[in-house]
């Protein structure tokens, strides 16, 4: 009796941690370049093909007198052609984010702030291996809505707003359960 309920357990066990369901990765190349909206992701299984997750990030560099600061995420969606969380998938994702510049002008400090909206659309491939490391690849292009304003408590501060299409590159590594 011991003995089949322990082969029972082992089944069941074996069986648990083939059907990954939950990954979460942090991407490398966000880490070496001060952030992103994509520093963090969880990704969930929800049916045989398909997942849907959220990333997050945030990040802080300096170019000459300007230090820029800023927090974005994103939801996405994606479809596996073959299993959910493994192999070649199109996704696409929507995202927020914002943040704020500061530097001196004529030994003033200055403030500025502005905040992005993006709407993307990539193709990659995920491998998750056995102990359930996983890396992710991708690679795409995300339509970018920018706005941006003087918080300088000028009469007349300046505003800007812009939009492009932007190439979209990514790396994920983590830890699939």
């Amino acid at each position: 009796m011991k003995k089949q309920l322990v082969t029972v357990c082992l089944v069941l066990f074996a069986t648990a941690s083939a059907q990954q369901k939950n990954s979460i990765k942090v991407n490398p190349v966000s880490v070496l370049f001060g952030g992103g909206s994509d520093l963090i992701s969880y990704e969930r299984a929800v049916s045989e093909h398909s997942s849907v997750g959220l990333s997050a990030g945030f990040g802080s560099f300096k170019i000459d007198e300007y230090k820029y600061n800023f927090v974005g995420g994103n939801a996405f969606y994606r479809y596996y052609t073959k299993e959910a969380l493994r192999g070649l998938y199109f996704s696409g994702s929507a995202g927020f984010g914002g943040g704020r510049t500061k530097y001196s002008l004529n030994k003033k400090d200055m403030k500025d702030s502005y905040s992005a909206i993006d709407i993307g659309a990539l193709i990659g491939y995920q491998w998750l291996f056995k102990s359930g490391f996983t890396i992710d690849v991708n690679g795409g292009a995300s339509y970018l809505s920018l706005n941006y304003k003087e918080d300088n408590k000028m009469p007349k501060p300046n505003k800007a707003q812009a939009q492009a299409i932007l190439p979209s590159l990514g790396v994920g590594l983590g830890y699939s359960f």
